[in-house]
């Protein structure tokens, strides 16, 4: 039992300072992003035609897939290329926020931290839980928090690879990402 204590003790820190550092670079993506100078020509950056695994987590519920609201939890995952080799890493949590009466699906909301060699971003937005687990494409929106992606924005794009559902930390998705200077 104490075990369990201090892991959920280090879950909880680690979730205070992933919800502290996205809070931050919100604030310092939004007071950027009208001091800078207008650019000209629109250049964007695409990556697409990679993979992400989670490689680490740890939740704050019970019942294994079947979060309920209030659950959450933390990830952290790696960016793959098509030759296995890592080109980005993320920090994540999940929060699941409501179950819709009407249909019984799961929403949940997501705050992630990308690191790819470029620059870093945050990606934010609402997920059904139940179509993710069963291979539909989710969109998360996207802002540059710094480098090359300061002040750029777009999308972050991610679908289940089958099996479905999911087993374990052995799933992966497909990912495509999008950052636009405009």
């Amino acid at each position: 039992m104490k075990l369990l204590a201090s892991r959920s003790r280090r879950s909880l820190a680690l979730a205070v300072a992933l919800t502290a550092a996205l809070a931050g670079t919100t604030a310092a993506a939004s007071s950027s992003s009208g001091d800078s100078a207008p650019r000209h020509g629109r250049e964007c950056f695409t990556q697409d035609n990679v993979t992400e695994a989670t490689i680490a987590k740890d939740s704050f519920y019970t019942g294994g897939m079947s979060m309920q609201p209030g659950a959450a939890l933390t990830y952290r995952d790696e960016i793959y290329d098509k030759n296995e080799k890592v080109v980005g890493e993320l920090v994540g949590i999940a929060r699941v926020i409501k179950k819709r009466h009407h249909d019984g699906h799961i929403i949940t909301q997501y705050h992630e931290s990308v690191k790819l060699a470029d620059g870093t971003f945050r990606a934010e937005g609402y997920v059904d839980r139940n179509e993710f687990l069963y291979g539909a494409t989710n969109r998360l929106k996207a802002v540059g928090t710094s480098g090359k992606f300061e002040g750029w924005k777009g999308y972050r794009q991610w679908k289940l690879l089958p099996p479905y559902p999911p087993q374990g930390l052995d799933s992966r998705l497909a990912v495509k990402i999008v950052l636009c200077n405009r």
